[in-house]
């Protein structure tokens, strides 16, 4: 245990700052979902049906993606309720989670 460790201070170590940055890494996943539905252009007097059913796969892909990771906030949420203090351990698998949460922003093209 390193004597920089909050812990070896005397102090619990708080989990807000593991749920705060995993909070902020979710937030930035799932804002850049939308970059890619920022090339969608209209043809000109084109509807709105029109040009969802021309980008349906995309718009698709989009909310299936948001629904996801949503989904995997909601659950990592309520899995740290009951938590009080973090550990290295659960630093690391916190890490590992929030990997697999980034890995589903890459695609191939």
């Amino acid at each position: 245990m390193a004597d920089d460790a909050p812990w070896a201070k005397g102090r619990e170590p708080s989990v807000d700052r593991v749920i705060a940055f995993s909070d902020g890494v979710v937030a930035i996943a799932i804002t850049l979902l939308i970059l890619p539905l920022t090339d969608i252009e209209a043809a000109p007097g084109a509807t709105l049906g029109q040009v969802i059913g021309e980008n349906q796969p995309a718009l698709l892909a989009f909310g299936l993606s948001f629904w996801v990771i949503a989904n995997y906030w909601t659950i990592h949420h309520n899995m740290f309720a009951p938590v009080r203090r973090h550990s290295p351990r659960l630093i690391g698998l916190n890490m590992l989670w929030l990997a697999a949460i980034v890995f589903l922003l890459f695609r191939q093209h």
